[in-house]
């Protein structure tokens, strides 16, 4: 279960960030969602691959 948190860019405006823990159970957050729909959408993505089994981290994807 992952979370969502608002936040300030430096021009001020809101912006989202949300924050999950992988398949290897590290803590990973994601930032610059411009609405809260759209962060909510992202996690419920990001969500759905971590536990069938299909989600690359950044980290893990650069490798070759």
């Amino acid at each position: 279960m992952g979370s969502i948190f608002p936040y300030e860019n430096a021009k001020g405006e809101k912006h989202y960030r949300i924050v999950f823990r992988d398949a290897e159970h590290k803590q990973t957050s994601k930032r610059g969602f411009k609405d809260l729909k759209s962060a909510k959408l992202a996690l419920g993505r990001i969500e759905n691959a971590v536990h069938d089994g299909s989600y690359v981290g950044h980290q893990r994807g650069m490798k070759l």
